[in-house]
């Protein structure tokens, strides 16, 4: 399996000039880590320097597709499929054709595809092309803090919820603690302080954000066995009603969405509650203007 292109732009940032109007984005609503784009994108006020496109919820065989535009194709790339896209970057390529993805459009190859990277790329690398009230995501002084959220994230999170769902009683409640532990210590930090970092919004708020806006509308009955509830933490919870109130965050964040993708990704596409209320989202936080 060829995988060249993964963290091109990244680790060869001269080859890549950071243009507006050179490069395209690719994610999905449903996706946690295509997600961490968008809202990087959004944070970083990038609309009018880099065009972006999404990708149907429900997978088309074994990739993503563009079926919910009028003609089946990205408006800007002109492709049908994700594998489509990956194939005219390396014809060779054998592997998973995931989103987000980072596209030159000069010769219409993918330059990016690890979502992490594009976060730091979209917050950090392209702020020349930023507009107007863009958040700085990665201030120096909380960049040690912010990598070593971007780790727990991905080990107690991330790494965790995916594999409660297979093994015994015993490996649930043991991913489960330490999924829960997690939350408990984000909990306890965050009822003195607005954001996972203190009083300003970074890319540690992104990462946090992103797998547990899922854990209500997909993640906690399919994978948690309905036993973890952001409500059970009263600050974490109230931070993210904050977020999600937030225009970035309220624009990219959509349950149903999130809801088709992951059910029928796990073949359960028929149990999708078509009426399930999320207003209480909505509700006030109490944490700041």
């Amino acid at each position: 399996m060829t995988e060249t292109f993964i963290s091109t732009m990244a680790q060869n940032p001269g080859e890549f000039p950071i243009e507006a109007g050179r490069y395209h984005l690719v994610v999905g609503d449903f996706c946690p880590y295509a997600h961490r784009a968008d809202l990087a994108y959004r944070l970083a006020k990038l609309e009018d320097a880099i065009s972006l496109t999404k990708v149907n919820p429900i997978k088309t065989g074994e990739t993503f597709d563009f079926t919910q535009n009028d003609d089946g194709k990205d408006p800007v790339l002109g492709v049908q499929t994700m594998a489509e896209l990956y194939h005219i970057t390396d014809p060779a390529y054998d592997g998973r054709c995931t989103i987000p993805v980072l596209v030159d459009l000069t010769d219409k190859k993918i330059v990016n595809k690890e979502s992490a990277e594009l976060v730091e790329l979209l917050g950090r690398q392209f702020k020349s092309i930023q507009g107007e009230g863009a958040f700085d995501l990665f201030p120096e002084e909380k960049e040690a803090e912010i990598e070593e959220v971007i780790e727990a994230v991905n080990k107690k999170l991330l790494g965790t919820i995916y594999g409660m769902d297979n093994g015994s009683d015993n490996r649930f409640k043991s991913m489960k603690k330490r999924y829960t532990d997690y939350m408990a210590q984000l909990d306890e930090r965050l009822k003195s302080q607005r954001y996972v970092l203190g009083d300003q919004l970074t890319a540690a708020d992104i990462f946090v954000y992103t797998p547990l806006v899922r854990l209500e509308p997909a993640h906690s009955a399919l994978y948690a066995r309905g036993e973890i509830q952001l409500q059970d933490y009263p600050h974490l919870w109230a931070y993210m009603r904050d977020l999600y109130q937030m225009p970035e965050f309220h624009e990219t964040t959509h349950f149903s969405e999130i809801q088709k993708g992951y059910y029928s990704m796990n073949g359960r596409l028929d149990e999708v509650d078509t009426n399930a209320d999320f207003s209480h989202w909505d509700e006030p936080h109490g944490r700041g203007a």
